[in-house]
């Protein structure tokens, strides 16, 4: 009889041809759900492709206008109104 024995090795749950079989099914599971999650990622991507945002355009005041603006500013700080 061995020292030390797993709880597992002494009283193993579940049916024995599950037991025996454990290692392949879960290399099936793990196979299965790395394809599912590429596949999902790869959806994703092709339907973000399919999205098409059109861009947004900020317009600027033209220089002028700022000009003119600053200008304005300018004179009624030299006429001392605020």
């Amino acid at each position: 009889m061995k020292a030390a024995e797993s709880l597992f090795e002494f009283m193993p749950y579940g049916a024995p041809e599950l037991l025996q079989s454990r290692r392949e099914r879960l290399a099936n599971a793990l196979l299965l759900s790395s394809i599912a999650t590429v596949a999902a990622f790869v959806a994703i991507g092709g339907l973000a492709r399919l999205i098409v945002v059109p861009p947004v355009v900020i317009a600027l005041p033209s220089r002028q206008h700022c000009r003119r603006a600053g200008a304005g500013r300018r004179a009624r700080r030299a006429a001392g109104a605020r």
